[in-house]
């Protein structure tokens, strides 16, 4: 079963007519928001974004339409003007780039401790590989039950989880591909 995709863009102005577009990175494909599905030309790319109920000015979507591939994503969300969307004519109000790992949002601050080396809570980063340059290219992260048995890290006693993240550069050492495999 699909994981829901929850997706917010803060406006700030309430009643408005609010949509956007997601596209998967790898391909360019867009979301059709009539199926879920991904492709190079959907007959329903736009997605309408409802307003907060409580949070005025804040717009929502939740996807859970299909399983989404591992990789980059791009989101641009457009405050339509007319009566129908037309992202040439509408106004773009929010835009971001996301990750999608094992059909679920990695939120950045979660790649960059990753990328950093750093550990929260019961996780603890270990097995890491650098490259020539010293970057980091592979690495595992061991999820404990408590953070006692993070502190001890035995790699067995209350291990819950493991995954195995690979890492490439492009040629300006910045991330091109992130990716986390549980174990």
């Amino acid at each position: 079963m699909p994981n829901v995709k929850k997706f917010t863009a803060n406006h700030g102005q309430t009643g408005q007519t609010v949509y956007c577009i997601i596209e998967r990175e790898a391909d360019n494909f867009l979301l059709n928001d009539a199926d879920g599905t991904f492709g190079a030309a959907p007959a329903d790319p736009y997605s309408p974004m409802a307003e907060h109920s409580v949070i005025k000015g804040r717009y929502i979507l939740s996807e859970s339409g299909t399983v989404w591939n591992d990789g980059w994503y791009n989101i641009a969300v457009y405050l339509q003007v007319g009566g129908s969307p037309a992202p040439a004519a509408d106004t773009m109000i929010n835009g971001d780039r996301f990750y999608i790992s094992a059909d679920a949002i990695v939120y950045l601050e979660e790649l960059l401790l990753h990328i950093q080396g750093l550990t929260l809570r019961n996780h603890v980063e270990d097995d890491i590989t650098r490259n020539a340059d010293g970057l980091k290219t592979a690495s595992s992260i061991y999820t404990y039950n408590s953070a006692a048995n993070a502190t001890t890290h035995d790699k067995s006693t209350g291990l819950i989880a493991k995954e195995n993240i690979s890492i490439t550069y492009d040629l300006n050492s910045r991330v091109s591909l992130f990716k986390v495999v549980k174990v």
